[in-house]
């Protein structure tokens, strides 16, 4: 969570003092921007920090029917329970993508809570479908030692619990 926040942070300090030397230079050259041109200006900026995670969502939803049967049967191979609480498609190209799934780290009874994994797996196209290409990647783990990073920055366990 402490990468989300960091992240945010520093994107807005930028965001903010970019927009700010933007509409100095404007208003220096005498172009006359009103009230509403200034707000335009103003919300762009304020919303570019989700442009990548608006790019990752689109991204998931365009290509997930194709790519979202090979991961549980990678999950599996890597040793992991195929269990996904959600997955994001980070990249992807004709034959390349690179996937983050949060799933089960193992089976827990009734009483004890389920411990949660972050995975980065990349995926090669080959004739027989998506391949995982290479070892996977733990991001971040409730029931290890893993500490990760993957960009856009997602909280352990996803925003969504």
């Amino acid at each position: 969570m402490l990468e989300v926040i960091a992240y945010f942070a520093i994107s807005y300090i930028v965001v903010i003092n970019f927009a700010r030397l933007l509409l100095r230079r404007l208003s220096k050259r005498n172009v006359a921007l009103n009230t509403l041109s200034r707000g335009a200006i103003v919300s762009l900026f304020l919303i570019a920090p989700f442009m990548p995670y608006i790019f990752v969502y689109v991204q998931t939803i365009m290509v997930s029917k194709q790519i979202y049967p090979s991961i549980a049967p990678s999950l599996i191979d890597y040793g992991f329970i195929p269990k996904i609480r959600k997955y994001m498609v980070l990249s992807f190209s004709n034959n390349r993508a690179d996937v983050y799934v949060v799933t089960v780290c193992h089976e827990a009874d009734k009483k004890t809570p389920l411990s949660w994994v972050g995975v980065d797996i990349h995926y090669i196209k080959s004739e027989r479908g998506w391949q995982p290409d290479g070892p996977a990647q733990e991001v971040w783990s409730d029931c290890g030692n893993t500490d990760g990073n993957i960009f856009p920055p997602d909280p352990a366990g996803g925003f969504l619990h």
